[in-house]
């Protein structure tokens, strides 16, 4: 499972994208939450009018959950897939919107939330990277999926494999910088030339 996310500001063109559908895709509204009617585009202006309140230039949380193409949720899983990311984004009580996008097949969910709060406090959203990336893999515990590769567990588990290989496997270069034996000097062109 993939989720990414964004504060944003540029809700005209959201909506109009968020929507759009194409030959080979669709998008349907799922779920309106504290915000009246059933308009992706009236959801937004009401988003923007309470941000006017306020400083905050972008206003609202724009994420996307995005499973593997096998692996299919229920309902149930997608309300505890968008309930788990909005509590860990701190925006759990928040007005938003749940779009469910189809494309060649593929089901994704987009989630808009408002960043301003009832009490007109807006939520901080810088370093949600570690935060889009903690859910995912909760999610994929929860529901029994495979663990989808994360960048920094690859890194360590090649880091570790390389580590743990025997000395025929990591090559005469590894014996030579373990032994000291390796010299930099820069050549004329300032490219690094390795010398034994």
């Amino acid at each position: 499972m993939i989720i990414t996310g964004a504060d944003r500001s540029d809700w005209r063109k959201c909506a109009s994208r968020i929507m759009r559908g194409g030959e080979n895709s669709s998008a349907r509204l799922v779920e309106v939450v504290g915000l009246a009617g059933d308009d992706v585009p009236y959801a937004f202006q009401q988003m923007y009018m309470i941000s006017l309140a306020t400083n905050c230039e972008n206003f609202f949380y724009h994420a996307t959950i995005n499973p593997r193409a096998h692996e299919v949720l229920t309902e149930r899983q997608w309300e505890q897939a968008v309930a788990m990311l909005g509590r860990n984004l701190g925006l759990e009580d928040h007005s938003r919107f749940v779009v469910e996008r189809v494309q060649d097949g593929r089901i994704h969910r987009q989630v808009v939330w408002s960043r301003i709060s009832h009490e007109l406090k807006t939520v901080p959203s810088s370093f949600n990277w570690p935060i889009h990336q903690k859910t995912a893999q909760e999610l994929e515990e929860l529901f029994g999926h495979d663990l989808t590769p994360r960048w920094r567990r690859r890194k360590a588990e090649a880091t570790a494999e390389t580590r743990d290989a025997p000395d025929e496997e990591r090559g005469d270069e590894r014996s030579a910088v373990e032994a000291g034996e390796l010299q930099f000097r820069n050549t004329s062109d300032q490219q690094l030339e390795l010398e034994r």
